[in-house]
């Protein structure tokens, strides 16, 4: 019968981490590849931890950890309302094989003192961070490749593991010394409110930015002036929310009602 893999240690949480950064900073504490964190729970490696996470794998870690699950309950299911309203797949990061990747701000990743990802930065919307209004990074700035969130460098020095996240996956870079790129302030402030906004539609609300509510009388009324959207910011969530709440087959082509067809020779000179 095959033994049940008891993990000796496991690494505090941390509130602001997505269940993937907290998964990766296992499989580097214990020098373990993802798929292999997994199969040693006898656990089949999911997809994407990040959209899956709000099953009860993550309580196989607690237990296996001698960590309380409640430690692991609030990153464990930061995406699940996305999960159930259907739009974590079209919302979140991920290659054109599905493999999954986040984007970084190498300000945080550099003032973290223990680096970590965030789950905001696995949504495609979230473009420009809150905290230092900088535009997110998509590629290691060295060797242009994604950081996957399936994935680690087992080659990386021992005495970076700590800090590992802070390193490129492929190339051991220091993703902290990417070059800060700013937006201007106008272009900041519309991101951020759209992109904010549009956080909350995908996991607290519906999708609205119409500047009012009807009352029990189904008269208008302005809402809080904090949650009006200027034209701009309300393009921006448009055109996001479109991409997120169309179906598959029509999300190649946004906004184009009808696919590109191959013309005729006489159309062509018509």
């Amino acid at each position: 019968m095959r033994k049940h893999y008891r993990l000796l240690t496991a690494p505090r949480v941390i509130e602001t981490e997505s269940p993937a950064s907290w998964l990766l900073r296992l499989c580097y504490l214990h020098q373990m590849k993802f798929d292999d964190v997994f199969t040693s729970h006898r656990l089949g490696p999911p997809k994407d931890i990040d959209i899956a996470s709000y099953c009860k794998l993550f309580k196989r870690f607690a237990y296996s950890g001698d960590l309380p699950p409640s430690h692991l309950d609030a990153i464990a299911k930061w995406f699940e309302p996305l999960v159930r309203s259907s739009r974590a797949k079209p919302a979140v990061l991920k290659e054109i094989n599905k493999t999954p990747y986040s984007r970084f701000c190498p300000h945080c990743l550099e003032q973290d003192k223990i680096p970590h990802f965030r789950p905001e930065w696995r949504l495609k919307f979230w473009t420009v961070c809150p905290e230092h209004q900088s535009k997110m990074h998509d590629e290691c700035p060295e060797c242009g490749e994604h950081q996957h969130t399936n994935k680690v460098n087992l080659k990386l020095d021992a005495h970076k593991n700590e800090r590992a996240l802070q390193y490129c996956l492929h190339c051991n870079a220091d993703l902290t010394k990417s070059c800060a790129r700013h937006c201007s302030d106008k272009e900041t402030h519309d991101k951020l409110i759209a992109q904010d906004y549009l956080l909350k539609i995908c996991r607290f609300g519906k999708y609205s930015v119409e500047p009012y509510i009807l009352n029990s009388e189904n008269q208008a009324v302005s809402i809080n002036s904090s949650y009006v959207l200027t034209d701009t910011q309300r393009l921006i969530v448009n055109f996001h929310m479109a991409y997120i709440e169309c179906s598959d087959n029509n999300r190649i082509f946004i906004g184009f009602k009808n696919p590109i067809r191959k013309r005729s020779s006489e159309e062509l000179y018509m």
